[in-house]
């Protein structure tokens, strides 16, 4: 996880300052996440898939992962066809 606030205004280095961002997560996901989140049940799943295929054409797709920024090796010859504005082929 990329700790977005700079640990040095702390004065504490990115492991330490990452723990506490682990440790505050799991608490705060341990205490809300019963009253907030919601566990699909098989209607939702249907619904979700029904969403997806009029919207994005995506026929029994229930969500999607955005990959552009994993790296990846670059297929042979593929020249910029793989290259993204993070500056770097994927």
């Amino acid at each position: 996880m990329k700790i977005l606030v700079s640990s040095d205004i702390f004065r504490m280095d990115n492991y330490t300052a990452g723990k506490i961002v682990d440790q505050v997560s799991d608490v705060v996901w341990s205490k809300l996440s019963s009253k907030h989140v919601t566990v699909p049940d098989h209607d939702m799943f249907l619904d979700i898939a029904v969403k997806f295929q009029e919207r994005w054409d995506f026929p029994h797709v229930i969500g999607c992962i955005d990959g552009k920024h994993i790296r990846i090796k670059c297929p042979t010859n593929a020249g910029s066809l793989f290259y993204n504005y993070k500056l770097f082929f994927p």
